[in-house]
Parts: C-alpha cells; structure tokens; sequence
C-alpha cells in the first residue's frame, strides 16, 4: 500500500501474505491466469474502468488487453499485478511467454478450445 495515495495493488496483498509453511509469494489457490484474466474482465466491466478485452490462444494462454486513451496495454494478473506492458512489446511478449509456460508445466491450467480474443469492451 502507498500512504500517501492509499493505493493498495492486489499484488502487494498477496505478496505480503504468507504461504503454508512461512514462505511469501504466489499463494496456492489464489487463482490460475485464466480465473485472474476472467474476473478481472467482469469487474472491468461491471465498474466501467476501461475497456477490456478477454484473450485467448490455442496454448491455453488467457490474459487481458484493456485501452488506455486509446491504445492497447496487456494486463499482468500473474507475475507483476497490475503492470500495464505496451501490446506487442518485448515485455508483453514475456509475459505471455510465462503464462504459455506455467500451462505447460502444470500450474496454469489450459484452455480446451483456441480463440483470439473474446469479449471487448
């Protein structure tokens, strides 16, 4: 949290939050890419914060893409939350190459069917 603004990242919340047996970081069962992506989405929605768009890959892979005056950040729900990457970036281009992977190894579940984008703002 930053006093002087009263900002509180969901990303601070679970960092500081610690894990069965003492140790910080991701917390099990806090949610896979494509539970955090999905609700992010809803709320987006539902408070009108900014357009948002649901993204999907036949990797399984979801994240979220929201328009900032116009143009298109993807969203970190996973390693960073909150961050904002240019879309199309080598930043951006990482992060879904993490989340690709986490679906890989077994932490991040897969999607059944490949799809570009779903919803929008």
């Amino acid at each position: 949290a930053d006093p002087s603004t009263g900002v509180i990242r969901l990303g601070d919340i679970m960092h500081d939050l610690a894990a069965p047996g003492g140790s910080k970081g991701r917390q099990p069962g806090a949610g896979a890419a494509r539970h955090r992506a999905l609700l992010f989405k809803a709320v987006a929605d539902w408070l009108s914060i900014a357009p948002c768009s649901l993204c999907r890959d036949g990797e399984g892979a979801s994240w979220n893409v929201v328009l900032i005056e116009g143009e298109p950040f993807v969203l970190d729900v996973m390693f960073d939350p909150g961050a904002l990457y240019t879309e199309s970036s080598g930043k951006a281009n990482e992060y879904l190459r993490r989340l690709r992977q986490e679906g890989k190894d077994g932490t991040a579940s897969t999607a059944t069917s490949a799809g570009a984008a779903a919803g929008g703002g």
